[in-house]
């Protein structure tokens, strides 16, 4: 699983962020909701699931969380869970979807 240090710019078309090593990459947000049904088979049929890119996570882990549906994943983690409220929010804006796990 790749990990992001930090996010450089949001659009609708997706994330332009360094990783760990400081490299700059890409994640496709079409790529991402390709993979989708990959990634959480059985919800791809569901209509609310449609522009789904990713799975997030508020309650259960140490760190609230969201994965792209990236080969491999891509987890983005959070100190503080208002700051992936605001990047839901972003990622909402253009239209596209996260899978909230409890």
């Amino acid at each position: 699983m790749a990990r992001i240090h930090g996010i450089l710019t949001i659009t609708q078309g997706g994330i332009l962020y360094n990783d760990i090593a400081e490299i700059v990459r890409w994640i496709d947000f079409r790529e991402c909701q390709e993979n989708h049904a990959f990634f959480m088979p059985g919800s791809a049929i569901a209509d609310q699931y449609r522009r789904c890119i990713a799975r997030c996570s508020f309650v259960n882990p140490i760190m609230p969380y969201i994965e792209f549906f990236t080969v491999p994943l891509i987890r983005l983690e959070f100190e503080d869970p208002l700051h992936l409220r605001d990047l839901l929010r972003d990622i909402y804006r253009f239209g596209w979807r996260a899978y909230v796990v409890d």
